[in-house]
């Protein structure tokens, strides 16, 4: 059968989009980058995204990455904040992950810039703990337990339902007792300076180690609707810093759903619903509908995969198909097409099995172009064959 997982083989001429946007990366000369890709369920972002970072020949994995001497040094992170629904906050996820990645980039290559970067990740600590509110916040504020302070206020509610005065002042003098040294003076905190001095304590580190941070966002649009605007929320905190890039793969239609979501009641129209996801973006990619050719391509390479997997086709046999088919969609704009007579040149004569394949393939491709269920989608084109060969 065919797998539904991301991928960095590129069947469908994605490579073209893929080294646009790692260029885009590498030329910012240190200045800040949003990259939006956007396409339905299916389309092939995820892939298109380790593409991207195939292309700044790092490894995609959550994570430092050191890209090799002779380009531009990176941290790659790739968020995928579907993972974390349920177990922990998305923005304090994605937070958590920047500081760790920079962190570790620091032990890499300057130790000298350590104390900066542990800095850095105590005002991470404290943004997530400001974001659990209630008892967390009180403690951060007063500098005292919260049970303890419940304890106090029932000596004191005790002391006020005694009927001896001696005996209530003895009360009050207990939790005098039980609290000296421990009602510090609260020290004033300011969430937005805590923010900011954050945001410029990650943008000094980088600048001083002379690294890009990059991160990936991927799978949004299989959040539920609060995750993903805490995802979204969390990004703004680190856009627009100098040296960092963003690359944030999802689908615009669900954003813009989730956005109502967020503001329900609020009579949001569609014009606003549509800037929220705008304004994190400072260039808009949509992940290209596969064309006629192209589908045709997908689907043969998909048979011919199957076959190399089984043995029936060699790798060096399967590698040239791969490059013949990538050389011949680079050409369509001049009229060749991925007929027939072309699929058949990716086999040997002799193999009878396989010249049916690409047959199957030459008519097969219109119907999954054209119909309406499927629409040249990569993950339906797969799921429609894993029926067909394996009902």
């Amino acid at each position: 059968m065919w797998h539904d997982n991301e991928t960095t083989v590129d069947y469908v001429n994605f490579r073209l989009v893929a080294k646009a946007c790692a260029e885009l990366i590498k030329d910012t000369g240190g200045e800040p980058i949003s990259i939006g890709i956007s396409g339905g369920w299916g389309a092939g972002k995820s892939s298109l995204v380790r593409m991207i970072a195939s292309e700044l020949s790092l490894e995609q994995t959550v994570g430092v990455e050191i890209a090799s001497e002779e380009r531009p040094k990176h941290i790659v992170i790739t968020f995928n904040p579907w993972l974390y629904q349920g177990f922990e906050d998305a923005r304090t996820a994605l937070l958590q992950t920047v500081g760790d990645a920079v962190l570790e980039a620091v032990v890499a290559q300057n130790s000298g810039l350590l104390g900066k970067a542990k800095s850095l990740v105590k005002r991470i600590n404290f943004l997530r703990l400001a974001q659990l509110g209630g008892e967390v916040a009180a403690t951060l504020i007063t500098g005292v337990p919260v049970g303890l302070i419940g304890k106090v206020v029932e000596a004191g509610k005790g002391a006020l339902q005694n009927e001896s005065l001696n005996e209530g002042i003895a009360v009050a003098k207990d939790a005098s007792e039980a609290t000296k040294g421990l009602l510090n003076e609260a020290k004033p905190v300011s969430l937005p300076k805590e923010i900011q001095s954050f945001r410029e304590a990650l943008e000094e580190l980088l600048v001083e180690l002379n690294i890009t941070l990059v991160v990936f966002v991927d799978d949004l649009d299989r959040c539920l609707p609060k995750t993903a605007i805490s995802t979204l929320e969390a990004i703004r905190l680190l856009l627009f810093l100098r040296r960092s890039a963003f690359v944030i793969a999802a689908d615009d239609v669900f954003i813009r759903g989730a956005v109502r979501v967020h503001f329900a009641g609020t009579g949001l129209d569609d014009d606003i619903a549509t800037n929220y996801f705008d304004k994190l973006i400072q260039v808009p990619l949509r992940v290209p509908r596969l064309g006629s050719n192209e589908t045709k391509a997908y689907t043969a390479l998909l048979f011919l995969e199957r076959a190399h997997r089984s043995g029936q086709l060699k790798t060096e046999s399967f590698e040239k198909a791969k490059l013949s088919v990538e050389a011949r969609l680079r050409e369509t704009w001049t009229g060749k097409t991925v007929d027939l007579a072309f699929l058949e040149t990716l086999v040997e004569k002799e193999d009878a099995e396989l010249l049916d394949l690409m047959g199957l393939a030459e008519r097969l491709a219109p119907l999954l172009f054209s119909a309406s269920t499927v629409q040249a989608n990569p993950r339906l084109i797969k799921r429609f064959l894993n029926t067909v060969f394996f009902a």
